[in-house]
């Protein structure tokens, strides 16, 4: 008689990775087996929502590619950069950075030193699933790091580990090297976890899963089917021939299952057996599903499916809002810290050839979801948006109301800072001051004294606005020629209603997404004022401090709270009223200008 086992099939055993050292070997494993990339690669490659959500974050991080705010400014670095990262859009290197800093949680660079090894001359990306650890030495730094192509078959002389030196600025013996990247994660220190790990069991368990329902449907009939012929056993030949025949018909995906084909005698002697049905199974497979699928998003931090393309029960239609939001916490928790890694360790490496950029990934999130209320300037509206300033989006253009609500939304009267500060001067802006920050220099002409830099270092958005300090306030006006017939709107409402206004920089980045010039699109309106050939400009003004709010040191004085600070220089001056429309008048003069024409006749309206 012939004997059956019991066949048990069961899930792949869940395990954390382990770190192994072993006392024969100079490179630290990943995993038991020293296969722990594998089994992420496995988890990516089998689990449907694992796949989909990998994949849509790597697109988010890398998103239109690297962009630099000051490239146009730093040409020859921004060309360098992009020719060590590859080509001319570093997208080889960079899209491949993203995958394996989020599939494997680290990712790793080939660093080649120039033949003077004076600086880097070629940066290369290398599978960071390919390189392992080193063993630290005695002061806890691993100062190299082992390549292999296949890490399970390393006896094979082409597969044999390598050993290469870590990036370092000291020791160039070595041409090339190798720069390792890993986040900080707690108890991890040769290779860091993926930030996804919790959701892994749940990767597994949808993968088998479908490995079931794809080894039901390829086995045909179920086991619980029955064929039973009750007329006799024909000849080994024959029973052959109707096996192969009944296959042909009954078994594939459209008839699932398998079946067991019997020849009896007749039906008294014919083969029973007895089901062993799993109740409710589509609801059990269902809640597997739909439970796998929620944790894996749990696990990634994605708290909506429809950012990656898996749909969810709620209908899109109703809830825009809601997408908004989650599109902006997920870009904001997730997406930018990924990003940020990545640019600072491309920075670590790019200042070595004097590089010093400033780099970001152009986003693909949609203008309209893109918050820029609080943005400092240009560069980190450039940054939230990937809106470059001379890019010009062709918009319907505003009214001359529009135009007006959205200029008063960030105007300010001159007389609300004068209470407390006096005028220093009103200056032209070039392009070397264009970013609005004060220097010491600065400062010195005015008081022929040394300026202590704690008085010229930034406060922050907090204090007003992120260009003023401790004694210093500055803003900006609108001047320029005079009002044309063929003046646009925003150059009219600008010199016509608020000519007695002042913009603090924030100020002046914030009009360009509030329709303040929409006809040109967003642009860069502190760089090309109401748009190409504009006659019209902004001019500076540096706000002095009247009286210290503090004990405050300028110079060799210090001037306790409450005193008078240095009068006003001499060389104070305002920009000529010159510009403004037909019927409308300067304003008057004010009486701190009234008093400064007094001191220094060359002060011109």
């Amino acid at each position: 008689m012939e004997k059956f086992k019991n066949l048990f099939i069961e899930l792949a055993t869940y395990t954390t990775p382990k770190i192994v050292e072993r006392a024969n070997k100079r490179w630290v494993e990943y995993g038991e087996n020293n296969d722990y990339f594998q089994y992420l690669t496995d988890r990516y490659y089998g689990s449907t929502t694992n796949n989909a959500i990998i994949n849509g974050v790597v697109e988010m991080i890398y998103g239109e590619g690297l962009k630099a705010t000051d490239a146009d400014k730093k040409p020859l670095e921004w060309v360098e950069a992009l020719r060590l990262l590859g080509n001319d859009k570093g997208e080889g290197l960079l899209r491949k950075v993203a995958l394996d800093y989020k599939l494997y949680g680290q990712f790793a660079l080939n660093v080649i030193w120039s033949n003077d090894r004076t600086k880097i001359a070629e940066i290369k990306h290398i599978p960071v699933q390919t390189i392992r650890s080193g063993v630290a030495d005695a002061e806890g730094e691993v100062t190299e790091f082992w390549y292999s192509a296949d890490w399970q078959d390393t006896r094979k002389g082409k597969y044999r580990p390598i050993s290469y030196p870590a990036f370092s600025m000291e020791d160039r013996t070595i041409p090339s090297q190798i720069a390792y990247f890993k986040p900080y994660r707690a108890n991890a220190f040769y290779y860091s976890p993926v930030d996804y790990q919790g959701a892994l069991q749940w990767a597994n368990i949808e993968e088998e899963v479908a490995n079931y329902h794809v080894n039901n449907i390829q086995q045909g009939f179920s086991p619980t089917m029955m064929v039973n012929f009750n007329n006799g056993q024909p000849a080994e030949e024959e029973r052959r021939i109707i096996h192969r025949d009944i296959k042909e018909k009954l078994t594939g995906t459209t008839n699932a299952g398998k079946f067991l084909l019997s020849f009896n005698d007749d039906s008294s002697t014919a083969t029973t057996i007895e089901a062993l049905p799993l109740s409710d199974a589509d609801k059990q497979y269902e809640f597997i599903s739909t439970e796998s699928t929620r944790k894996i998003m749990v696990g990634h931090r994605l708290t909506s499916g429809k950012l990656v393309g898996i749909k969810e029960d709620s209908g899109l239609g109703n809830n825009a809002e809601e997408i908004k939001t989650a599109s902006q916490f997920f870009d904001n928790t997730v997406i930018r810290p990924y990003q940020h890694f990545i640019i600072q360790s491309l920075n670590s490496l790019l200042a070595v050839n004097g590089i010093s950029l400033d780099l970001y990934f152009k986003t693909l999130q949609p203008i309209e979801f893109t918050d820029t209320e609080t943005i400092i300037d240009v560069d980190e509206i450039e940054k939230e948006t990937g809106v470059q300033m001379s890019e010009m989006v062709t918009l319907e253009a505003p009214t001359d109301t529009e135009i007006l609500e959205h200029i008063q939304e960030v105007a300010q009267d001159a007389w609300e800072i004068e209470k407390d500060y006096q005028l220093l001067e009103e200056s032209d802006i070039d392009d070397e001051d264009r970013n609005g920050a004060l220097t010491s220099d600065d400062l010195t002409r005015h008081y022929k004294m040394k300026v202590n830099e704690s008085a010229i270092t930034p406060k922050g958005i907090d204090e007003g606005s992120y260009y003023d300090t401790q004694l210093f306030k500055v803003r900006y006006v609108y001047r320029g020629g005079q009002i044309i017939d063929t003046s646009r709107e925003f150059c009219r409402v600008m010199m016509a209603k608020f000519y007695k206004s002042i913009f603090r920089r924030e100020d002046i980045s914030k009009m360009k997404f509030g329709r303040a010039n929409a006809d040109f699109g967003y642009y860069d309106l502190f760089a090309w004022k109401g748009s190409y050939n504009c006659r019209h400009l902004w001019r500076r003004q540096l706000w002095v401090l009247k009286k210290a709010t503090k004990r405050i040191q300028i110079g060799d004085t210090i001037y306790e709270r409450g005193d008078w600070l240095p009068n006003i220089p001499e060389n104070y001056k305002r920009t000529k009223g010159e510009g403004l429309g037909a019927g409308v008048m300067p304003p008057p003069l004010r009486p701190d200008e009234i008093v400064a024409i007094e001191r220094n006749p060359k002060v011109v309206r």
